[in-house]
């Protein structure tokens, strides 16, 4: 049984607050203070320009593009068409997102499974972190 919550978000910074304590719960809002030790690991320049080549918002565009808009939400509850509709206010945070997860070699935990249902067996999905997303 699929249960599936739905969550109403008057306002484009509350999407994207929610996207942030999906994939990464336990966030802390980050300040430039240089006092702040909010992380411990440093992203190196190189890193950083390692992630801006590989992460960009024609690329971002283009992947999300590629949903299927009206699939079953993941684990985080949002529909493809959430962010395919609204990636004009997503795209720079999704880019900040991506490129930080470069640079700092880090994958959301929420990032690492996905539910897979093959062909032949849709009634028995089992978890995989290999799996594509379907």
């Amino acid at each position: 049984m699929t249960v599936v919550v739905v969550i109403k978000l008057e306002k484009s910074g509350e999407v994207l607050r929610h996207l942030l304590d999906t994939h990464f719960p336990g966030n802390k809002l980050y300040t430039n203070d240089i006092n702040n030790s909010s992380h411990n690991q440093q992203a190196s320049a190189e890193d950083w320009n390692m992630a801006r080549k590989i992460v960009t918002e024609d690329r971002v565009r283009w992947a999300v593009s590629l949903f299927a808009p009206y699939k079953s939400p993941g684990i985080d509850g949002i529909f493809p068409a959430l962010l395919q509709k609204g990636l004009d206010i997503l795209i720079e945070t999704m880019v900040k997102i991506y490129r930080a997860c470069i640079a700092y070699g880090y994958i959301p935990v929420h990032w690492h499974t996905s539910m897979y249902l093959n062909q032949d067996e849709r009634t028995t999905p089992w978890l995989s972190p290999f799996a594509p997303s379907v």
